[in-house]
């Protein structure tokens, strides 16, 4: 059983990565702040994210929490 929960956590963490990497790419700051263009990156950046992929974080969070609950 937790061999088949962490066998989903992996596929659904690798398929969460590569979908906020296509997203970080294409993403630009609405504020311009000065971090963004200096580093192109920023809070803006982080809270967007944030909010982007918010359910599929903490669905992989429950996955891997049920693992760690079930030790």
């Amino acid at each position: 059983m937790q061999k088949t929960i962490i066998k989903q956590w992996k596929e659904g963490n690798e398929k969460l990565e590569v979908e906020m990497d296509k997203w970080r790419e294409s993403y630009t700051c609405r504020d311009n702040c000065s971090d963004w263009k200096n580093d192109k990156f920023c809070n803006h950046l982080v809270n967007a994210r944030e909010m982007k992929f918010k359910k599929d974080i903490n669905r992989q969070f429950s996955l891997i929490m049920g693992v760690v609950n079930g030790l």
